[in-house]
């Protein structure tokens, strides 16, 4: 099942007895999970009939839980973390336990097991939740984020321009509890105003090294080494290691060498721009830069960080004397020679 079709069940009250929740996607998996118990509690007392296990509880305390009435016969919410029985390594007792709770839940209660990593696909439990409800909470689509934003600004009386949410998104990536806390600052920016606009975006938002290395790039290519070093030294001075560093910048300069291969073919910028991925601004920006630079430049370029990014990731390389080498030799330039 999808989590939205999950979450239209829970508006409906339509439950079920037993759910499987996994995913990559925490903020929304908890999010549901907490709308789950309460539709699922029914207004019952949740200090009295809500129930949580971690990993490791034992399955006989999980069907004995199972086994207790409600306080004054109401729905009983069981909630198990990451339970060891579905993967590798648990007991074969402890899964026949559980196995056959699934198999035979006592009525008022809902038990929702939670786990961070996929279950294995092959373990009894897995297989026999199958039947069940399973909902993986896989990363959010980009469209399904937009549909969000603007639900949540109209929450709080506010609109985005587009290329806005675009911007968030280019600048803080796709995980949901980032997104949220960079969106709560914007909002509290935007104040008076209910327009969320892109100014509003990138002046507020704290970028990802991703969307930092954009700018970085853009002033390396423009010859502009000093001003590429202060930003280089303020992320490495937040803890961002060189090689990864090293490779958001190859990642960037393999985009505007696809742009520049596009325009060789005789597209516009605009076309060259429309086969990139990414938000229209950004795709727009890395084919007007490649624009500048010819293929040879672009292929010296991008074989020199390669190069660099083997010779650290093999340990020949160690210090930051050694980025700033590879980063004159990929970005040699008549103004900084």
């Amino acid at each position: 099942m999808l989590y939205s079709q999950l979450q239209k069940e829970i508006k409906q009250h339509i439950l079920h007895p037993v759910y499987l929740l996994y995913g990559e996607e925490r903020f929304v998996l908890l999010r549901t999970l907490e709308r789950l118990i309460q539709a699922a509690l029914d207004g019952a007392d949740a200090d009295w009939n809500l129930v949580r296990f971690d990993a490791a509880a034992r399955a006989e305390d999980i069907v004995l839980s199972a086994q207790t009435l409600g306080l004054f016969a109401a729905n009983r919410v069981i909630v198990v973390q990451d339970c060891p029985a579905f993967y590798p390594g648990c007991k074969e007792s402890e899964e026949k336990q559980l196995l056959a709770l699934v198999q035979d839940l006592p009525e008022q209660v809902t038990l929702i097991f939670v786990c961070r990593k996929k279950p294995d696909g092959r373990k009894p439990l897995t297989k026999a939740l199958q039947k069940q409800i399973t909902v993986d909470f896989a990363p959010l689509a980009e469209p399904d984020i937009h549909a969000w934003l603007r639900g949540y600004a109209k929450q709080n009386g506010l609109s985005w321009q587009p290329e806005a949410m675009e911007r968030l998104l280019f600048y803080v990536g796709r995980d949901m509890q980032t997104i949220v806390s960079e969106t709560d600052k914007v909002f509290a920016y935007a104040y008076p105003h209910t327009d969320i606009t892109p100014a509003m975006v990138e002046t507020i938002v704290t970028q990802s090294t991703e969307a930092k290395t954009f700018d970085i790039v853009d002033d390396l290519f423009s010859g502009h080494l000093a001003q590429a070093q202060m930003q280089i030294d303020l992320l490495l001075r937040n803890g961002e290691s060189i090689p990864a560093l090293i490779g958001a910048i190859v990642y960037r300069i393999r985009t505007v060498l696809e742009a520049r291969q596009w325009l060789e073919q005789g597209l516009s910028v605009k076309s060259a721009a429309a086969k990139l991925k990414g938000p229209r601004f950004a795709t727009e920006r890395t084919a007007r830069l490649a624009q500048k630079w010819p293929l040879p430049r672009l292929e010296r370029a991008l074989c020199a960080l390669a190069e660099a990014d083997f010779s650290f990731k093999s340990g020949q390389m160690r210090d930051r004397t050694a980025l700033d080498t590879a980063l004159a030799r990929a970005f040699k330039h008549e103004e900084i020679i």
